[in-house]
């Protein structure tokens, strides 16, 4: 069943209210073309999710009955952290993790990055990608897009007994072929970060320092990804190991 994102304005009295100054509106009603009686799912930006019926339906409302409210968690978490490209490649990257189910995306600003401010007009964009992600591939939470943070701060604001990875094309070892060695026995929640460069990459004294915070650096065999191409192919990769994907 589509799944459609819904702001808090649009919940009143345990009912979902549509207007044709609603973005979806026209999507459901008229393209999908749902009537009254069926069954609808809503996502809040809250991650709360809907299961609503349609009551009643005009040229320009719909009401909509909620039959369950559900907060939503997951006992996995994926966070990338992806130091940030050239022109709108970052947008492709957002789109893109979100539809492979990333949790939480932090722009990097590492050293050769060449962006070093972001307006909060970007961050909303950003924000609005996933959330058109989310209602595109069905992820059943949608993720949050943090304001940009230091490479020094990122690595070490970071929970030991996660699984900390980090791409670097110079390194010397392979991808860890049992990601899940790192976790307790009896932790069945799984947190996994990866931590991805630009286009410049890191420089050595970035990589020392994430090792010391206790980060694995690893490489692929055989090419060397665009920085556009990485975080799409590692998180899969990650994601498969895991049983996740």
């Amino acid at each position: 069943m589509p799944q459609f994102i819904i702001k808090p304005i649009n919940i009143k009295n345990n009912q979902i209210i549509l207007t044709t100054k609603d973005a979806d509106f026209h999507h459901i009603f008229h393209v999908l073309r749902f009537k009254v009686g069926d069954k609808i799912n809503f996502l809040s930006l809250e991650n709360i999710s809907y299961t609503t019926r349609v009551t009643s339906l005009t040229a320009t409302e719909s009401v909509l009955k909620i039959l369950q409210e559900q907060i939503l968690q997951k006992k996995d978490k994926f966070t990338l952290f992806q130091a940030l490209p050239k022109n709108k490649k970052m947008d492709f990257i957002i789109e893109k993790a979100v539809e492979l189910g990333v949790d939480e995306i932090v722009p990097l600003i590492s050293q050769n990055v060449i962006i070093k401010t972001i307006k909060t007009t970007k961050l909303n964009r950003w924000q609005e990608i996933a959330i058109a992600a989310t209602k595109q591939s069905g992820n059943p939470l949608i993720p949050k897009i943090h304001p940009p943070q230091s490479f020094s701060d990122a690595i070490k604001n970071i929970n030991q007994k996660s699984i900390n990875l980090i791409g670097y094309e110079n390194s010397k070892n392979a991808l860890p072929s049992d990601l899940k060695q790192p976790l307790p026995k009896n932790d069945k929640n799984i947190a996994i970060n990866l931590i991805i460069g630009s286009e410049g990459g890191f420089t050595q004294t970035e990589i020392d320092n994430a090792k010391i915070m206790g980060w694995q650096n690893f490489r692929l065999k055989g090419n060397i990804l665009r920085a556009e191409t990485a975080p799409i192919v590692l998180i899969s990769i990650i994601k498969y190991k895991l049983d996740l994907l």
